[in-house]
C-alpha cells in the first residue's frame, strides 16, 4: 500500500515527492547527529566503517553512509562529523 502511495506521489505529484525526500534526509541527518554526540559522551574507542553500505555496525564497529540501515546517515562530501583524533 505504501509502495503505491509513493508511486503515485512521483507520478503526479513531484513536488511534493521532493519534499518528503528532503524531510527524511534532514530527520536521518538529525538522528545521526544525535548518535554520533552519544557515541562521543561515551569516551569510549570509536570504530568506523565509512561507506558500509546498507548495513548496521557489528563487534564494536560504526557504519557510516547514504543508505537506510546504516549506523549513522551522512553525507561525506560534508566531511567527517567527529572531532578530530576522536575516531
Amino acid at each position: 500500500m505504501v509502495s503505491e502511495i509513493n508511486k503515485y506521489i512521483k507520478e503526479n505529484i513531484p513536488i511534493l515527492a521532493s519534499i518528503i525526500k528532503t524531510i527524511r534526509y534532514i530527520v536521518k541527518h538529525q538522528l545521526s547527529r544525535i548518535k554520533i554526540r552519544h557515541l562521543l559522551q561515551k569516551n569510549m574507542k570509536i570504530c568506523l566503517e565509512v561507506g558500509a553500505g546498507d548495513k548496521k555496525g557489528e563487534n564494536g564497529w560504526v557504519t557510516m553512509d547514504l543508505t537506510k540501515n546504516c549506523d549513522i546517515y551522512w553525507d561525506l562530501r560534508k566531511g567527517l562529523p567527529f572531532p578530530n583524533e576522536s575516531i
